[in-house]
């Protein structure tokens, strides 16, 4: 009978430690705002940060504070601008140009252009990366699958249109 009530104390116990009242967000942000530094806590380690190669839920968390895509999901849940300031559909709905936003930069200081989005889509695409994700949300790309299964050498619906436009045909 001790032990049981010992038991039933101990798992009390351990249910309380991970209790608080929250804010660990924005205290975490506080505290790190005068450094510029973002940390974020892991309880596994990543399996990979290569974005074309990630599949655990855990890690494309991460991957999600690491690197943007040409939109976003806005807080009332609808798409909105991040690397594109903005893009228009075709009216048969295949086609999408993405207008980029200027003075984007990687970390070398390079500026980004249409031509890194389709290498980025290349890339995921290329048989050599071995990609076993890109079906997920490239499948409906022209031309996608068929650089992956190393049909082609390129993916034809990714036109680079100037430096700053880029369209994608589905």
């Amino acid at each position: 009978m001790k032990w049981a009530a010992a038991s039933t104390f101990l798992a009390s116990l351990a249910l309380l430690t991970g209790c608080s009242q929250g804010g660990f967000s924005k205290r975490a942000q506080e505290a790190n705002a005068s450094e510029g530094v973002f940390r974020y806590p892991l309880i596994p380690n990543p399996t990979t940060l290569d974005p074309h190669r990630v599949q655990d839920g855990d890690t494309i968390d991460l991957i999600q504070q690491v690197f943007e895509g040409l939109t976003t999901w806005g807080t009332d849940n609808s798409v909105q601008p991040s690397l594109a300031e903005s893009w228009d559909v075709s009216p048969d709905g295949k086609t999408y140009t993405f207008h980029l936003k200027k003075g984007v930069k990687f970390h070398n200081g390079k500026e980004m252009t249409a031509d890194d989005v389709k290498w980025s889509i290349e890339r995921a695409c290329d048989p050599a990366l071995r990609s076993e994700v890109i079906g997920n949300y490239l499948d409906d790309v022209v031309g996608a699958m068929e650089m992956h299964e190393g049909k082609a050498d390129s993916v034809e619906g990714v036109v680079v249109v100037d430096p700053h436009t880029v369209k994608i045909s589905i």
